[in-house]
């Protein structure tokens, strides 16, 4: 699979712009991103790559290629969002970070914060249980 990505994206090379951009479900365009917080990085990613590869370079074709990729509720999200109407693809890269949070930015701490505070206890002495 990421092999055939791989041809499709140097195939791109010879074609700019995004009337060249591969349309969802057709060869060489990723998956479509349908709120998989898990699968967001590796989504922006590969469309990051296929941008690159058809060199786009303003904001606004970069969005519209981002915007196809879309579908279900992120796609109707974006619809009316004002990143979007502006065609300002940072600010929408942003607003799809923070609408679906990927696991590692979901919670508040890590296993590490824990082993710490597990390390700073196990050195101290409980005399009541509310020191605990």
């Amino acid at each position: 699979m990421a092999n055939s990505a791989n041809i499709a994206l140097a195939a791109a090379a010879l074609q700019k712009g995004l009337g060249f951009v591969p349309d969802r479900g057709e060869y060489g365009a990723p998956s479509t991103f349908r709120g998989d917080s898990d699968q967001l990085d590796s989504f922006l990613r590969k469309v990051e790559k296929i941008i690159a590869a058809h060199s786009i370079t303003t904001s606004a074709e970069k969005v519209k290629a981002l915007y196809t990729y879309l579908g279900g509720e992120p796609r109707q999200f974006f619809r009316d969002h004002a990143a979007f109407k502006e065609g300002k693809y940072d600010a929408m890269v942003s607003a799809l970070r923070e609408a679906y949070p990927t696991r590692k930015h979901r919670f508040k701490y890590t296993t590490s914060d824990l082993d710490k505070v597990a390390r700073r206890q196990r050195k101290k002495k409980m005399r009541t249980i509310e020191e605990a």
